[in-house]
């Protein structure tokens, strides 16, 4: 229904089985509206900062292997080879009123996606507790 009709967009749920149809001015006027808490999210610029934090985090690596922190495989595999920013997409809380968004922030593809998984790896064995925390500091 989508395809035919260029008013509306096929969403997802986090529910199995099931795909909603959206209003895509509302769509995007929820995304909007996400998009513009400056509490949460920071105002990019006129320019993609996407290269400049792929050189830095270029320097890191190389600052990493140099300390002998990884070896040459790790910085290969490390080292991104993209410049592609990180996407943003909201995900339909449907059975909330309203029908608001849950924002996304899918790094898949991104500079720092394989850095990011590599240090989740190295932490996933070591969970830290989070009862009774504060997220203002580490516990």
């Amino acid at each position: 229904p989508s395809q035919s009709n260029p008013a509306y967009c096929q969403g997802f749920s986090p529910y199995p089985r099931c795909v909603v149809l959206l209003n895509k001015e509302d769509y995007h006027q929820k995304c909007l509206a996400l998009l513009s808490d400056d509490k949460t999210y920071d105002k990019l610029g006129k320019k993609d900062p996407t290269a400049k934090y792929k050189k830095q985090l270029i320097a890191v690596l190389q600052e990493i292997e140099q300390e002998e922190g990884i070896d040459r495989v790790q910085y290969r595999y490390l080292y991104p080879t993209t410049e592609v920013p990180p996407k943003f997409y909201g995900l339909p809380k449907i059975h909330k009123a309203g029908t608001p968004l849950r924002p996304i922030v899918s790094s898949v593809d991104s500079i720092t996606y394989r850095s990011a998984r590599f240090v989740a790896d190295i932490l996933s064995p070591h969970p830290i507790i989070l009862s009774h925390c504060q997220f203002t500091s580490l516990c």
